[in-house]
């Protein structure tokens, strides 16, 4: 099972790397981009959420990158990396052998 983050434990990652950001902020852009996970109120994340987080974060992305929401994020994967990267998380689906 991947581990397990509540919000707080993210905002205090990236304090400690010296990165200031609320919680409020995290929580905002989280839901802008689907990096996240939810039970009821709570709001989570697993490792690979957080790692998707900072991809989504990048300051200059792919040309051909899909755009979230309104226009204001963008992937920074392209659709072919990112079909990639969702069948890697899938144990159950069939590898190709090439």
């Amino acid at each position: 099972m991947s581990e397990l983050m509540p919000v707080e434990r993210v905002v205090e990652r990236f304090r400690e790397s010296g990165i200031k950001i609320s919680e409020r902020t995290l929580r905002n852009f989280a839901r802008r981009t689907g990096h996240y996970r939810k039970c009821g109120r709570a709001l989570f994340f697993t490792s690979v959420d957080f790692e998707s987080l900072l991809l989504a974060m990048s300051a200059e992305p792919v040309e051909d990158s899909i755009v979230v929401s309104d226009a204001r994020i963008a992937s920074p994967m392209t659709k072919t990396q990112i079909a990639e990267f969702a069948d890697r998380l899938d144990p159950q689906k069939p590898r190709k052998t090439e």
